[in-house]
């Protein structure tokens, strides 16, 4: 999967390590396609992506 240069590599891995950790809830390519597509969105408000994700990691939340 490629990753937008904005996002951190250390916290897209920690959310992929989390979520593959969740055995309930794949980690498929089209769901990581539509987390890099919020986290854009998230840039685009003004709001950093790398945040959210480690917030996603430290609260075990699906999504961002």
């Amino acid at each position: 999967m490629l990753v937008p240069d904005y996002i951190d590599p250390e916290a897209w891995a920690g959310f992929v390590e989390m979520r593959q950790a969740m055995r309930k809830v794949p980690f498929t390519a089209r769901a990581q396609q539509m987390i890099l597509r919020d986290l854009a969105e998230i840039r685009a408000k003004g709001h950093c992506p790398n945040a959210a994700l480690d917030q996603s990691v430290v609260m075990g939340w699906r999504g961002v």
